[in-house]
């Protein structure tokens, strides 16, 4: 056995780990890598979600503001000029404004000039049971010459490129007809 003086072995002992010390860090490197990649990754995929479901919720809010204004145009129109309800029923319509007010126009329109929405109107007959409750069905019931059925589509695509729509109905009267009885 030979001795080798304390220094000796210490200095040869932090030869080998200086030598495997270069490994270590290439190893700490690979993995700090790694690791920052992992939680980039998922950072960006957050984002990216968020953008898209803020985006989305963006969109379904404009379509049912849209859907709201198409009820109350229609119900503008109710009020200044029944006939125009009257004499349209089982039609599609859009709006337009004209000289200050609301107006059917024979095709969907795009409100506001926005491509991205198409809103369809549809004017439909009323009809009234026996029990005087308003029905869609004409089958074995009365026909309602001062009740119109109002349908409101906001169809739009979503990011994803699925189609999207709403849809909203309103009756709507002519309530200022004082011969209720005109069949």
């Amino acid at each position: 056995v030979v001795y080798q003086p304390r220094c000796v072995v210490l200095h040869s002992m932090m030869k080998v780990l200086s030598n495997n010390r270069a490994g270590v860090l290439l190893v700490e490197a690979i993995l700090s890598i790694a690791i920052f990649v992992i939680f980039a990754s998922g950072a960006i995929y957050l984002l990216t979600a968020s953008i898209l479901t803020s985006r989305t919720a963006q969109l379904h809010s404009t379509a049912q503001a849209y859907l709201t204004e198409g009820i109350e145009a229609v119900q503008s129109i109710d009020r200044l000029a029944w006939n125009q309800l009257a004499d349209s029923p089982d039609n599609t319509y859009g709006l337009e404004v004209s000289t200050g007010q609301w107006t059917l126009v024979s095709d969907p329109d795009n409100p506001h000039g926005d491509s991205n929405f198409t809103r369809t109107i549809t004017i439909s007959d009323v009809y009234r049971n026996s029990s005087n409750a308003l029905t869609d069905n004409p089958s074995g019931n009365t026909f309602d010459p001062h009740t119109r059925k109002i349908t409101v589509t906001l169809e739009w695509t979503s990011l994803t490129g699925a189609s999207q729509d709403i849809t909203n109905s309103v009756y709507v009267t002519d309530w200022d007809d004082t011969n209720i009885t005109d069949d």
